[in-house]
C-alpha cells in the first residue's frame, strides 16, 4: 500500500491546507511514534516523502513480529526482509530495543549475527525467540538492562551452556515454552544489579541466591527445596506453581516482603500454609475454579501484623488475624465459568466456607464485592444470619456498580453490618447508609448483637481493658468474653474436646478458638422444630472442618445424630410438640418415649425444655 502527502497549498486568502505537521517533527519525536508499531509498518513509511525517505534507517526501536501474518507464512521472504533492515540501516544508530520473534524461519546463524549486531550497538532492552542451540555468552553485555527469551522445543542447550555477564541487567524474563526445563545456576552468575525476575514453565535450580531481587514471579514451576537466599525481596507472585513440603520456611525466610500473590490452579498437598511475613503490606488470593480451593487440603493462616490489603479471588480455607487491615476485596468472578455444571448444593457448601473465612478479616475497614459474591452470600444468607456479624471496624460496604440495593436481604445486611452499625453501603452511583432500626428488624437477637461491645485488634487501649473491649484472655488466648463461660464449662464436661488441636502457634490457636465458638453458639442455639435436611447437612461439614483441625466434638456430633432421628420421626415429634404446648410435666410421657428422649437429650429435668439443640448438653454457667 503507497502512502501519499499532499503538498502545501494555498487558498485565495493565504492559509494553508493539507500541512505535513508531523514531517516536522524531530527524528526523536518520530521515532517514538513509530516504537508502537512493527518494523514493517516503520519501513513503510519511507514512501511518504523525502522527508520519511531515511527514517527507517536510524530507528532504536526493532520489532520483528507478525511473520504469519504480514508473509503470509512465506518463510524466505520474511528472512530476507530482517537481513535486508540489518544491512541497509544506518550503523551509527544505537539500537535500544530489538524485539526477535522468528521461530524457525532463520538460522541459527543469522540470529546470533542479528543478537551481536543489537549488543555492539547499546541495546538496552532484548526479547528474543530462541528456537536452536546457543551459547550464553552471546548475550553477554555492559548495556543490556532487560532481556527476555522464550526457548522452543529445540533450544534446550541455551539453559546449559557457558556463562554470561550481564554487569546492568536489572529485568530477566525466562520462558520455557511447551515443556519444562530445569534451569541451570549458569543462567544466575554474573546478575549483580538483577532487580526482577520472571520464569515460567521452569524448574528452578536448587541453590537460588539473588541478593539483589526485588521481584519475582514464578508461573508454571516446580518450587526448590532449598531455602531461598533472596534478602530483598519485596514481591513475590506464584501462579500455578507446585509448592515444595518447606513451603512454610521459604516464605519465613522472606523478612522484606511486602507483596504477595498465590494463585492456586492445581492440587496441593500442601497440610497448611503459613504466611508469616512481618512487613507483608498486600495479599493476594487466586483460584481459576471452585474445585481448585476445594482440593487444599489445609488451612492458609496469615500472621502478618501489618497487612493492610487482603484480596481473594473465590473462597479459601483462610484464617487471618490481622490488626491493621483496611481494604478487604473478595470475587468469585472466574470461578464458575460452568456453574450450571454444579448441583446447588454443592455450590451452596462452598458458598458456605465464608463463615471461616471472614472472621479473621474482621479488622477491615472497607469491604468490596463483586456480583457473583454477592449472589453467592444471598443464596446462603438464612445459613450466615445464625451467626454474629464478623466485621466489627466496617466504614464501607462497596457493592458493584449499579448494583441494586433493594436486592440485599435484610439476612445479608444484618451477617456483614450488624457489627458496624454505622457503616454504609456504597455503590458506583449512589451511597446508601445503613440503618440498624429498619434493616435488622427482622432478625432475632439483633438488638443486643448490636449492643454487644468489640475490640479492635491492635489497638492500645482495647489491649489494654479486654473487659471493656468485649474481649477477655482464656488460658492466653484473646476470645469473646461471651466464650470464656462457653469455654470453661466445654473443658470441664469434655475435657478431650480442645486436647489435640493441630496449630501449634499461639495465635492460630486463638484464631481457630474464636471460629470453634462461633460455631457451637449457633448450634446450640437452634431450635429443634426449625432443624431441616438442609441444616444438618450445612453442621456436618462445618462439624468435619473443625475435626480436620484437632477438635474432638464428637458429644456435637452425637447430638446430631440424635436430632436427625428425631426429626426423621415425625410421629413423636408431632406429639411431643402438643404435649409441650399444653404440659410441663416430663413424667406424663410414657417410659418407651422418655427413654428416646434421654437417649437424644440425655438425663432431664421435669422441667426442661426442648427447644434448643443445645438443651442439657452443657452444665449451667
Amino acid at each position: 500500500m503507497e502512502f501519499r502527502i499532499r503538498k502545501k497549498m494555498r487558498t485565495g486568502n493565504g492559509s494553508v491546507q493539507g500541512e505535513d505537521r508531523i514531517s516536522s517533527l524531530s527524528n526523536d519525536l518520530i521515532h517514538k511514534i513509530l516504537s508502537n508499531v512493527d518494523t514493517r509498518t516503520a519501513v513503510q513509511t519511507s514512501v511518504l516523502s523525502k522527508r520519511w525517505e531515511l527514517v527507517w534507517k536510524t530507528l532504536p526501536f526493532l520489532k520483528f513480529d507478525g511473520y504469519g501474518k504480514y508473509f503470509n507464512r512465506k518463510e524466505a521472504q520474511f528472512s530476507r526482509f530482517v537481513d535486508k533492515v540489518f544491512t541497509n540501516r544506518n550503523d551509527e544508530s544505537q539500537i535500544l530495543n530489538l524485539e526477535l520473534n522468528v521461530k524457525k524461519v532463520i538460522g541459527p546463524d543469522l540470529v546470533e549475527n542479528y543478537v551481536q549486531s543489537a549488543i555492539s550497538h547499546s541495546v538496552h532492552d532484548l526479547h528474543v525467540d530462541l528456537c536452536h542451540t546457543y551459547s550464553l555468552s552471546i548475550f553477554t553485555s555492559t548495556w543490556l538492562k532487560e532481556l527476555k527469551l522464550t526457548m522452543r522445543p529445540g533450544s534446550e542447550g541455551v539453559l546449559r551452556s557457558d556463562c554470561w555477564s550481564l554487569p546492568v541487567l536489572t529485568n530477566l524474563h525466562l520462558i520455557c515454552a511447551h515443556h519444562s526445563h530445569k534451569l541451570s545456576m549458569s543462567l544466575f552468575t554474573c546478575l549483580p544489579a538483577l532487580e526482577t525476575l520472571c520464569l515460567d514453565h521452569c524448574y528452578l535450580p536448587d541453590s537460588f541466591r539473588l541478593p539483589t531481587l526485588r521481584v519475582l514471579c514464578l508461573a508454571r514451576c516446580d518450587m526448590p527445596e532449598i531455602v531461598w537466599h533472596l534478602p530483598a525481596l519485596s514481591s513475590l507472585e506464584l501462579d500455578d506453581v507446585v509448592f515444595s513440603a518447606n513451603m512454610n520456611e521459604l516464605l519465613s525466610v522472606l523478612v522484606r516482603l511486602q507483596s504477595l500473590a498465590l494463585s492456586f490452579r492445581r492440587k496441593n498437598k500442601q497440610q497448611c500454609f503459613i504466611i508469616s511475613c512481618p512487613e507483608l503490606l498486600n495479599l493476594e488470593l487466586r483460584s481459576s475454579s471452585m474445585t481448585t480451593t476445594s482440593s487444599l487440603t489445609g488451612n492458609i493462616v496469615v500472621m502478618a501484623p501489618n497487612l493492610r490489603s487482603f484480596s481473594s479471588l473465590g473462597i479459601f480455607p483462610v484464617m487471618c488475624g490481622v490488626s491493621k487491615l483496611e481494604n478487604v476485596n473478595i470475587k468469585l468472578r472466574g470461578c464458575f465459568k460452568h456453574k450450571s455444571k454444579f448441583p446447588l448444593e454443592s455450590l451452596k457448601q462452598y458458598y458456605h466456607r465464608f463463615i471461616f473465612m471472614f472472621p479473621g478479616l474482621g479488622n477491615a475497614k472497607i469491604l468490596t464485592l463483586d456480583l457473583d459474591t454477592v449472589e453467592a452470600l444471598i443464596a446462603v444468607s438464612d445459613f450466615l444470619a445464625r451467626f454474629p456479624s464478623p466485621f466489627y471496624n466496617l466504614k464501607f460496604l462497596k457493592l458493584p456498580k449499579g448494583y441494586q440495593l433493594s436486592s440485599l436481604s435484610g439476612a445479608l445486611k444484618g451477617y456483614l453490618l450488624g457489627g458496624s452499625p454505622e457503616a454504609s453501603i456504597v455503590t458506583g452511583l449512589t451511597q446508601y447508609h445503613f440503618n440498624p432500626e429498619s434493616d435488622l428488624v427482622s432478625l432475632p437477637g439483633w438488638k443486643a448483637l448490636l449492643r454487644e461491645p468489640v475490640a479492635r485488634a491492635g489497638n492500645a487501649q482495647a489491649s489494654s481493658s479486654r473487659e471493656t473491649s468485649g474481649f477477655r484472655l482464656w488460658r492466653g488466648h484473646e476470645v469473646k468474653s461471651v466464650y470464656v463461660s462457653l469455654l470453661e464449662r466445654i473443658t470441664k464436661e469434655y475435657p478431650d474436646t480442645l486436647k489435640h488441636i493441630t496449630a501449634k502457634v499461639n495465635v492460630i490457636q486463638t484464631m481457630m478458638l474464636n471460629v470453634f465458638c462461633t460455631t457451637v453458639t449457633s448450634y446450640m442455639n437452634t431450635a429443634v422444630a426449625d432443624v431441616t435436611a438442609a441444616m444438618i447437612t450445612e453442621y456436618r461439614a462445618l462439624f468435619s472442618d473443625l475435626q480436620r483441625w484437632g477438635f474432638d466434638i464428637s458429644w456435637l456430633v452425637r447430638r446430631l445424630n440424635y436430632v436427625e432421628e428425631l426429626r426423621n420421626s415425625k410421629p413423636l415429634i408431632n406429639e411431643l410438640r402438643a404435649i409441650f404446648s399444653r404440659v410441663h410435666d416430663m413424667q406424663t410421657l410414657s417410659p418407651e418415649k422418655m427413654t428416646e428422649i434421654h437417649k437424644a437429650f440425655g438425663t432431664m429435668d421435669a422441667g426442661l425444655s426442648l427447644h434448643f439443640i443445645g438443651d442439657n448438653l452443657l452444665p449451667s454457667s
